[in-house]
């Protein structure tokens, strides 16, 4: 894994004398302050139908992840069974009212905040640092991820374990995808017109960046440790990639995202373009097949298919608009 910018700043620098780094955490026993992921119920767990097509696998990682609510009721069943019937349901509907391959999102959190994965292929693509396209944010599903957390929340809350699911899926992410809290985490609203995530939820937000930011910060501490040891009199490195001064002020290098000439230009896509900062391979940016298997892959998706009537228990959504 690389040095995020975050860990440079938080673990700090030019600490003389006595510091030895040890190899990173993961090398062994990985810290319980380095962000893990929740529990994730697979599309086979909950019965998922199979798609009409296999989604799309950019080869590039999501730089946005948006949170959703599900425009459904605040109700107080919190069960495993409910929450399977929850996806089943999103899932139905997306794909015969809205007409879709499969259902929209990447990520499902309800109300008892059980975390299911929800686009075929999801998980698979988060395990090899690639990004799946879903049908979530019009014109920005090939850069961004989708968690759709459910219930309405224009006047009340989620519950606190859906936020706290939603805590934990998003500082896993952040780690593991080495984005920014600050800029990466966003709301519905902040890319389509729509009141979503709800007002109450939206304004919550700016809380959860900076609790998912205090979490990544452990984790960076506690994966970049180190311990004490004699290194005589000159400074010793603070951190993984230090190994003393390297810019002076008389060196004459511009300060980073600077222009160095007055003729830099900068380009705005026109509306529905494709996403330029998209890394693409010389023939196509998909990957159909899945490319190279990481010891950590999983196997394909085994979702079998089911009765297109819901069964007992099952969450029912609105013959209504899209969600």
């Amino acid at each position: 894994m690389s040095v995020a910018r975050r860990s440079f700043l938080t673990i700090g620098g030019g600490l003389a004398g006595a510091v030895l780094l040890t190899a990173p955490a993961e090398a062994s026993a990985a810290p319980a302050a380095i962000p893990r992921p929740p529990r994730i119920y697979l599309r086979e767990e909950w019965e998922a139908r199979p798609p009409k097509s296999k989604a799309v696998v950019l080869n590039r990682v999501p730089d946005k992840l948006i949170v959703h609510h599900t425009a459904t009721l605040n109700h107080d069943e919190t069960s495993l069974k409910a929450a399977f019937g929850l996806s089943r349901a999103i899932q139905r509907y997306h794909m015969r009212h809205n007409g879709w391959d499969d259902i929209g999102e990447q990520f499902t959190i309800s109300r008892g905040g059980h975390v299911m994965e929800g686009r075929n292929r999801t998980m698979r693509a988060v395990r090899r640092w690639r990004h799946v396209v879903g049908a979530q944010a019009a014109d920005h599903n090939r850069h961004t991820l989708g968690i759709e957390t459910e219930g309405t929340y224009m006047e009340e809350l989620p519950p606190q374990r859906a936020v706290d699911a939603l805590l934990r899926l998003l500082a896993w992410l952040c780690w593991h995808y080495e984005l920014e809290p600050d800029t990466a985490i966003i709301g519905h609203r902040d890319v389509n017109a729509t009141s979503c995530p709800g007002d109450k939820l939206y304004e919550l937000l700016p809380e959860i960046r900076e609790k998912v930011t205090q979490r990544l910060d452990r984790g960076y501490q506690s994966y970049y440790r180190y311990r004490l040891t004699d290194w005589g009199p000159l400074p010793a490195p603070a951190h993984y990639f230090d190994h003393g001064p390297t810019v002076g002020p008389n060196d004459h290098i511009p300060e980073p995202h600077q222009p160095t000439s007055d003729t830099t230009q900068t380009h705005t896509p026109a509306a529905g373009a494709p996403d330029a900062t998209e890394a693409r391979s010389p023939t196509a940016d998909s990957l159909d097949a899945d490319g190279p298997q990481s010891p950590a892959a999983g196997p394909p998706d085994a979702s079998e298919a089911h009765s297109d009537a819901p069964s007992a228990g099952e969450a029912q959504l609105p013959a209504a608009g899209p969600i």
